[in-house]
């Protein structure tokens, strides 16, 4: 997968494949990415692509895909815009605005932009792959992203407090909140992390909710998380139909339903989950990177955290399911003892290899 000198890079399957590790059933495979020097700028979102394939933000300035037979190639956003440093990454899935499936927005770290990169199956195009001019947002901070059912990709805006539906409308976030990560809900309506220790909704015209909110578009409700100290972190929709999501700060996983029901379940201290996503086997699944862990919650609420081999201080971020049906997530890292940087990777969980 190349469009031409300078737009990719393409590596050779079997020398970037890491190495092929196993922990009791499961099996870790891993593919070593762009070092970076700085441990929270190692490496970012991930997500499945509707080209068999999955994407990642490399924070040095790549967007990265690696396919389902391991090959593995890399697009310098640093190439068209100089110094801005890829974070989170989101097809345009629904989206009526001419984008398609086709269509990977890309937020770029500390730049407070957004770009857009445009496939076509294998191939990557026009000429220059970043179709779009990034889009300032006037000085906000992109704490999520996601596909909504109106047309729009709607946007947390960290800084400015707002949750913008791109490129309809900006809604302020009530109560001074803090959103981040946001996910269509199972209700079509766009659910969001908000702050500390809330959960916000926010209602489009395709929404449903029996018994709240009239679906009015535009409308806000918010649910307190019950650990005023949770720190959430990113949110997804479960196998069950619920939204869950990961609180850092107080070790825990929480779950909402449509109707605002909230439940919590404790993991071991000191974890920090972060990444979250639901899995093909009914269960959800989560990075632990204090811990560098993933950990799993069955249906029936038992919880496994199973530690990833060979990879000591991996730090696990980011989590997505695949295309062939098995988790995949970014890992920033350890400092390698011959050399200042960092050892960031991709890495796939087969969950059903044993």
């Amino acid at each position: 997968m190349n469009d031409g000198p300078g737009l990719s890079r393409e590596r050779d399957p079997e020398f970037m494949v890491g190495g092929t590790h196993w922990n009791d059933k499961y099996r870790f495979t891993s593919w070593p990415a762009a070092a970076s020097q700085d441990w929270f700028g190692a490496i970012g979102g991930i997500t499945a692509g509707p080209d068999k394939a999955v994407w990642f933000a490399e924070k040095n300035g790549n967007v990265g895909r690696i396919a389902m037979n391991g090959g593995f190639t890399e697009f310098p956003v640093s190439n068209v815009y100089p110094g801005k440093a890829p974070d989170l990454v989101a097809f345009a899935k629904d989206i009526q605005q001419g984008y398609g499936d086709t269509v990977l927005f890309i937020s770029l770290w500390g730049a407070d932009r957004m770009a857009n990169m445009k496939i076509d199956g294998a191939t990557v195009g026009p000429a220059n792959p970043f179709m779009l001019a990034s889009v300032a947002l006037g000085g906000e901070a992109i704490g999520g992203m996601a596909a909504g059912p109106d047309g729009n990709i709607w946007i947390s805006e960290t800084r400015s407090l707002k949750i913008w539906a791109y490129p309809d409308k900006e809604y302020k976030v009530p109560n001074g909140g803090e959103p981040m990560g946001i996910v269509r809900g199972p209700d079509n309506a766009m659910w969001f992390v908000d702050g500390y220790a809330k959960i916000g909704r926010i209602a489009t015209p395709e929404s449903t909710w029996s018994d709240c909110c009239g679906g009015a578009k535009g409308t806000i409700q918010e649910f307190p998380v019950p650990t005023s100290t949770a720190g959430i972190g990113s949110i997804a929709v479960g196998p069950d139909g619920a939204l869950w999501f990961t609180e850092v700060q107080a070790n825990k996983i929480g779950t909402i339903t449509t109707a605002g029901v909230i439940r919590e379940f404790g993991l071991s201290s000191n974890t920090c989950p972060q990444g979250i996503a639901g899995g093909p086997d009914g269960a959800v699944w989560f990075t632990e990177p204090c811990a560098n862990r993933i950990g799993r919650i069955a249906p029936d609420g038992s919880i496994s955290e199973i530690p990833i081999p060979n990879s000591p201080g991996g730090h696990p971020i980011a989590i997505t399911t695949g295309p062939d049906g098995n988790l995949w997530f970014t890992e920033a890292g350890q400092l390698d003892p011959q050399s200042p940087k960092l050892n960031p990777k991709v890495e796939r969980l087969e969950i059903e290899a044993r």
